[in-house]
């Protein structure tokens, strides 16, 4: 008895903590669709324009895909909420230094 008493005690102590650590768990979600990295649009848009002189892959959405994603690796990630950030997160030698960086990400 006092075996079986003791696991009842354990099972009830094991239930209470995992009772208690779902009760710290967010009950809602939060939205992150604003988080933008700024590089995203500016490579893309690197890719699609660098296209015409490259027709040997230029019709293979995969390849391009990929060749965006080598590009973004290789800049430094910075991320706004809103496009107005730009405007107070960036000065204008630091405007013209990542367009640089992104092209120099697609050589």
């Amino acid at each position: 008895m006092p075996n079986r008493a003791r696991r009842r005690s354990h099972l009830q102590v094991s239930q209470t903590k995992a009772e208690t650590a779902t009760s710290h768990q967010r009950k809602y979600t939060i939205d992150f669709s604003s988080v933008q990295n700024i590089d995203e649009r500016a490579v893309l848009e690197a890719v699609t324009a660098a296209t015409p002189r490259h027709p040997a892959i230029s019709d293979d959405d995969d390849l391009l895909a990929d060749v965006a994603c080598v590009a973004l690796n290789r800049v430094q990630p910075r991320y706004i909420r809103h496009a107005v950030d730009l405007a107070f997160f960036l000065t204008e030698p630091e405007r013209q230094a990542h367009e640089r960086s992104v092209d120099d990400a697609l050589d």
